[in-house]
């Protein structure tokens, strides 16, 4: 009987993505705890960094940070944002460090996807048992949330005024973009059929739980891929998909009427009103608002810094796509794009939880959301190893 045993170097790389998926952030500066030991990791390993196109990139991105950073000190109002505008441009140059750490693992290191399967087995085991714990007792389930979490966390007032499960962050659209990338890249290491109803039944009960709009069509975009992956798309096996569907809908609603009533009911009046306000389906959420504040200041080759400070007020672009032309600058759009979506074949089943958040929410502000996906990218290279073209029966057939 073979047996696989962790090497060191697995056991080092299992204990920062468990930093990532479940441990608390530093809480001053608001990042991951496992960046200390990315800094740290040379001193112990001998690590490389490969100089392809990815570098160079990132160089750009980072000549545009730092440039539009010192551009904001000439602006008016700099000196109330300037440790702002400098940390959170520290921040995201120093995340990328997670791509060019997993891929020198990954292709150096990495014999097996074993310890990244257990750090997705834990983090999905605790993830959906906060989730339960928060519809039994959603006070409760906050307080002991923010116990472990700390300011990161949503407070009680508003966490029970939508009811919406934010996990470990504020915003409860981060935490199911969270989750969905991280068992959309437990489908990617073992695309079986026991992982594709993982990811359906635990995917479409957290996404409900979240009531997000970006959150449930990310979800639902990554289930049809997902579904045309494993079932070929043949008349018995769309048959056979709808009737799971209806039968897991119907016994869900069963089983969760029988047992939560009176939250059920309170879910259900707290979705209506947050779905049916008059206020957010007039201005698309807000975003429309908040876009058309921005459109006034001319796109140009670097940023205004981190903050935007205009007309004596910040304005928060909420997409990244807006935010990045105005804090950082055109170079910087472009580069980060090419860095984000370039060789994307071999996770293309996590892309919809990526761009959504990208396009209409926040994907690089949230450090914990944006190093979990640069560490993906990272991992892909793990991926298909002996497969020339990655799409989607490569991908099926990788390992049965």
């Amino acid at each position: 009987m073979n047996r696989t045993f962790l090497s060191s170097a697995d056991i080092v790389f299992f204990v920062l993505l468990l930093d990532l998926l479940i441990f608390p952030y530093l809480q001053f500066l608001i990042m991951p705890i496992g960046l200390i030991g990315i800094a740290l990791l040379p001193l112990f390993m001998n690590i490389s960094v490969t100089r392809d196109h990815y570098v160079w990139v990132y160089w750009i991105i980072s000549f545009s940070v730092i440039i539009s950073t010192l551009l904001s000190l000439f602006r008016p109002y700099t000196s109330d944002f300037i440790f702002d505008n400098f940390k959170y441009s520290i921040q995201f140059i120093s995340l990328f460090s997670y791509f060019f750490i997993f891929k020198w693992y990954a292709n150096k290191k990495m014999k097996s996807e074993k310890n990244i399967l257990i750090a997705l087995y834990i983090f999905c085991f605790w993830y959906i048992s906060l989730a339960i714990f928060y519809i039994i007792n959603p006070i409760g389930a906050v307080d002991f949330i923010q116990l472990i979490y700390g300011r990161t966390t949503i407070n009680e007032v508003d966490s029970t005024f939508d009811f919406r499960f934010s996990y470990a962050f504020q915003d409860a659209n981060t935490s199911i973009y969270f989750f969905l990338i991280a068992i959309g890249f437990l489908y990617l290491l073992k695309p079986t059929a026991t992982h594709f109803y993982i990811f359906f039944v635990f995917g479409s009960f957290c996404t409900l739980l979240s009531q997000s709009t970006g959150g449930a069509l990310s979800w639902f975009i990554m289930c049809s891929m997902m579904a045309a992956d494993r079932f070929k798309f043949t008349l018995r096996s769309i048959l056979t998909l709808c009737l799971f569907v209806a039968i897991f809908f119907a016994v869900s609603y069963i089983v969760f009427s029988y047992l939560f009533v009176d939250e059920l009911r309170f879910f259900y009046d707290m979705a209506y009103q947050r779905f049916t306000d008059e206020g957010r389906i007039a201005s698309g959420g807000g975003r429309l608002h908040h876009w058309l504040n921005l459109f006034h200041m001319y796109p140009l080759p670097f940023g205004r810094g981190y903050i935007l400070y205009d007309n004596n007020s910040i304005l928060p672009p909420h997409s990244d796509f807006f935010g990045l032309i105005y804090r950082y600058g055109l170079i910087a759009l472009i580069a980060t794009l090419f860095f984000l979506f370039y060789k994307v074949k071999k996770i293309i089943f996590i892309l919809p939880a990526v761009v959504v958040p990208f396009l209409v929410n926040s994907l690089v502000d949230e450090s914990k959301l944006f190093a979990l996906y640069l560490t993906f990218l990272g991992l892909s290279n793990f991926l298909c190893k002996d497969v020339k073209v990655a799409d989607f029966s490569h991908i099926a057939s990788r390992r049965h």
